[in-house]
Order: C-alpha cells, then sequence, then structure tokens
C-alpha cells in the first residue's frame, strides 16, 4: 500500500441537503437500511492508521444456523487488537445478524427489477452501468455518500457495484443485509487490493477512538470532508442558475430543488424520471460552442449503451464481489 492511496473520507453535507429538499428522504433512506448511526459518524482520516489497519487486517466470519461467530484482528500503533463481530456492530449501531427478521443475500439479489425501476432498463454490465443510471436526486446523493464514507474504494470509472445496487435496494425495502460481514468484505477488499483510492479511513478512526487509540493529530489527511455544493456541481448533480438550484438529469435537462413531490423516495414512482415529465423539467440553457470542438465530434461524447443483456457479466460479478473471507 502507498500512502498515495488514502484520501479524506467525506460525508454529507446537511445544510446543502435541506436546501435541496432531500435530507429528510436520506435520512429515513439511512434508518431504513440500519446505517442511520452510521449517517451521523464523522471521523477525520488519519494516514498512517489507517495503512497500519489494512495492513495487518484478518478478518474470520463463520455462521452456523442460530449461531455466529466472527471476529478481525488488526494492528493500531503497533498494538495487536481484536474486535468480534457483535462489538464491531454496537461501534457503528449495526443489528446483530442474528435478529434481522429478513435478511438480503447477494446471490438471491432480482438484479433486473430493481435496475427496471431505477433507470427503465433491465441490462446490467460492470463495464458501462455508470451512476448517472440512478435518475432521482435522492438514490444517486445516498449512493455516493456510501461510496465515499461506507465502501472500501473510491471508484473513479463511476461505475455501480452489484453490491452497491443490492444495498440501495435493501435500504428502500428495509430488507437488512448482515452489515458486519458486508463492511468486513470492504475492509477486506480495500486490504487485499492494489488499485483505486481508500476512502475507508473514517471508519477506521471510529475503531480506533473506540479502543482508546488517540489518532497523531499531524497524520491526519488533508483535502474536502464534506460533500457541498461545490462537490456536487463538479460532480454534475446540480448547477446553480439564477440564484436557484437544479438537479441535472439526462439529455442535459434541469430539474428545480426543492421539489420534494417529485423527488421523495415514499412515493416509488419517483424512482426513474423519462422525458415525458415536462411538467417539472426543462431543457439546459444552450452552451456557446468552444472554437476548437467545432471541427470534429466532442471528445466526451459516450457510446451507446448496449442493446442486450450481457448474463455472463452479472454472473461474473456475482463471483467478483462475493469475497471469500
Amino acid at each position: 500500500m502507498n500512502a498515495h492511496m488514502v484520501v479524506a473520507t467525506r460525508y454529507y453535507d446537511e445544510d446543502l441537503l435541506a436546501r435541496l429538499g432531500i435530507l429528510d428522504d436520506i435520512c429515513w433512506l439511512f434508518v431504513r437500511g440500519a446505517v442511520g448511526h452510521f449517517l451521523e459518524i464523522k471521523e477525520h482520516t488519519y494516514r498512517d492508521l489507517t495503512l497500519e489497519f489494512l495492513s495487518t487486517l484478518h478478518v474470520e466470519v463463520t455462521r452456523v444456523p442460530q449461531c455466529q461467530a466472527g471476529y478481525m484482528s488488526f494492528y493500531l500503533l503497533r498494538q495487536l487488537y481484536e474486535l468480534n463481530l457483535g462489538t464491531f456492530n454496537s461501534i457503528f449501531g449495526f443489528p446483530p445478524s442474528m435478529d434481522l427478521s429478513h435478511r438480503q443475500v447477494l446471490g438471491e439479489f432480482n438484479l433486473n427489477v430493481f435496475l427496471s425501476e431505477l433507470s427503465g432498463s433491465v441490462r446490467y454490465s460492470t463495464s458501462s452501468l455508470k451512476c448517472t443510471h440512478n435518475r432521482n436526486p435522492c438514490i444517486r446523493v445516498a449512493q455516493r455518500i456510501l461510496a465515499c464514507s461506507l465502501y472500501a474504494w473510491d471508484d473513479s470509472m463511476n461505475v455501480l457495484r452489484l453490491s452497491e445496487l443490492c444495498f440501495l435496494s435493501c435500504m428502500l425495502d428495509g430488507d437488512q443485509f448482515e452489515l458486519d460481514s458486508f463492511v468486513a468484505r470492504q475492509l477486506h477488499s480495500a486490504a487485499i487490493s492494489t488499485k483505486g483510492q481508500i476512502v475507508i479511513g473514517g471508519m477506521i478512526t471510529t475503531i480506533a477512538r473506540f479502543l482508546g487509540v488517540e489518532p497523531n493529530h499531524v497524520d491526519r489527511v488533508s483535502g474536502y470532508e464534506r460533500l457541498n455544493q461545490a462537490t456536487f456541481e463538479i460532480m454534475n448533480f446540480c448547477k446553480v442558475e439564477t440564484d436557484s438550484l437544479y438537479w441535472i438529469y439526462p439529455e442535459d435537462r434541469l430539474l428545480p430543488l426543492p421539489n420534494v413531490d417529485r423527488t421523495t423516495l415514499l412515493h416509488r414512482g419517483n424512482l426513474y424520471w423519462v422525458p415525458g415529465d415536462e411538467e417539472v423539467v426543462r431543457p439546459a440553457p444552450l452552451q456557446p460552442i468552444p472554437r476548437s470542438s467545432q471541427a470534429g465530434p466532442s471528445s466526451s461524447s459516450h457510446p451507446p449503451p448496449p442493446d442486450y443483456y450481457d448474463l455472463q457479466d452479472t454472473l461474473r460479478s456475482i463471483q467478483e464481489e462475493q469475497v471469500s473471507i
């Protein structure tokens, strides 16, 4: 692992989400997914602490009917620590896995049904399914919050992973993951992967403080720790026009926010926007074309989506994400 891999964990901006009219829905979604307490944890990231934890991490999870046993061991400041999964759950407010009345298993997740709700498509490809397929502002923001704090690696390609889709579906339906093993897989993924940027440092700091380990303030990773308006504009989530906020939909259409009736997750029909929603969405104003771009096609153009459903991609992604711990 290299030090440059660790970036500051980023958390939601409460004021911005309130201005967008989606704060209540985001809080409702995280509480429904049993990660409401986790949403409120906002710790700094410490580079050496994070790298030491991940480079020494060992995780074991064993389950049989009516019994759960598992633990993780790691070093912090050169001292060995061990946590059982019950204690791990209590740190982050996750429910004990044995208490879950309805558990969702990744291999049983109905991908096609959920994708049709989100994007109107049933095609899944690990190479082409971008986060922009999430049309609802609440779902997109929730995915980005998780990608910057809970999921181990920041995906610069902005590709939706199968486990992320399954987790979002569980949050919506109240069908809870076994969060301890899910998060353990995220930590394990960060420990063994050699690409991308580690975004899970804030979680490791939370574990350290629970154990009475105080990080060295000099070791703190610099950088933005809030998903604020400037960040959302860079991500092409929203824009400001005539002092008003607009959510950016596909085809450069803008939805004025707040617009709770059109964004709330309490109405399932809001998950998917279609071009016929002209009563609330208007085309974005035309922008001047740079002179250098007039000679040929834009380099930012994207290829059309695949016209067939690649079953092999889905099976391969399921195998890749069921990490053996």
